[in-house]
């Protein structure tokens, strides 16, 4: 039943089963994602974004490098942080990197970041 009302054990969090059930399953296949062997090929990707770099005319921070590499090497990646982070500039370097070779999903929590990523990307988020 949809109006169905879930409240957790210590009674600190209330809501309707079907958005629980709804979270239990994007949870689940979350954890599947982790844990299934990455079959990604990025050969070369530091030179890739050496020359994205030139061509932006600015370098990425380490951290950015280093969250580009973690995209690449991981099945499912959450990237949060504050405005002007660098989160979209990451996801551009990992799609330099991955070129049309794969398929990839986006989603964001604000209105602002759906645009930023979908000017990025030229594909409408979720």
């Amino acid at each position: 039943d949809n109006k169905t009302i879930w409240v957790s054990e210590n009674r600190k969090a209330i809501g309707l089963m079907e958005y629980y059930n709804l979270e239990q399953n994007i949870a689940k296949e979350i954890f599947r994602l982790l844990n299934a062997k990455n079959k990604f090929k990025f050969d070369n990707w530091e030179k890739k974004i050496e020359s994205l770099e030139k061509e932006q005319g600015w370098e990425f921070t380490e951290e950015q490098i280093l969250g580009i590499k973690t995209i690449l090497e991981n099945q499912v990646v959450i990237i949060v942080g504050d405005a002007g982070t660098g989160k979209t500039s990451s996801v551009v370097g990992m799609l330099e990197v991955i070129g049309d070779k794969y398929e990839f999903s986006q989603t964001a929590l604000s209105g602002r970041a759906s645009c930023n990523m979908s000017d990025v990307t030229g594909i409408e988020g979720n």
